[in-house]
């Protein structure tokens, strides 16, 4: 997680008071990442704070440019038919430019095995500079994410929601922290802030 408990506990809303084990914390703030995450699209779009490194699969295009479903930080190996084009690669947000030549040919809808397969490695996730981030590309999290991820935390250990941890967290949070979230403004006008639409994946050449 890109927040820990150690930074949970440094904030204005822990109480020192409370009785909640570590791993009660841990499960709050999984619930609210998840939900920061999924509420602003930024699972699907692949806009995460921290850096993910993916392999992907991408059919050829017949053009210079090819379209990835998630925005590139850092390329790592990309590769046709697995021949190694790495150094002829420039990523643009979305984008991957090969310089002097086309991603092969357009696939045939009919027999696309006829055609190039482009197997791209790279580190995906949020570009935008209100993202500041390190030689790792570990980021510094804006002060209103945190804050949002801390108070939807909050909700979560105010209201007991906190279940045994399992891999989507938010499946198990009572109707009563899913309800007291969306009521929060706080909260609500960080989601809308954050949220990534369509349009903006569509013209991302950053």
């Amino acid at each position: 997680m890109f927040l820990s408990v150690a930074d949970y506990k440094a904030s204005i809303y822990y109480d020192d008071k409370q009785s909640f084990t570590d791993g009660q914390l841990e499960d709050a703030l999984s619930f609210a990442i998840d939900t920061f995450y999924s509420r602003t699209n930024r699972h699907e779009m692949g806009y995460w704070l921290e850096p993910r490194e993916l392999t992907l699969l991408l059919s050829t295009t017949g053009l210079p440019l090819l379209l990835c479903p998630y925005p590139v930080l850092e390329l790592v190996s990309v590769s046709v038919d697995g021949t190694d084009v790495t150094d002829e690669v420039i990523a643009y947000g979305h984008f991957l430019l090969r310089n002097g030549s086309t991603w092969g040919e357009v696939p045939d809808a009919v027999d696309e095995a006829e055609y190039s397969t482009v197997s791209l490695t790279a580190k995906f996730g949020d570009p935008s500079p209100k993202i500041v981030r390190g030689e790792d590309l570990s980021p510094t999290v804006p002060g209103d994410v945190k804050h949002c991820i801390f108070r939807m935390a909050m909700h979560s250990l105010k209201r007991h929601g906190i279940t045994q941890h399992i891999h989507s967290t938010r499946d198990n949070v009572s109707r009563e922290v899913r309800v007291a979230v969306a009521r929060d403004p706080d909260i609500q006008t960080v989601l809308t802030d954050w949220t990534v639409t369509e349009i903006s994946r569509a013209f991302d050449f950053r």
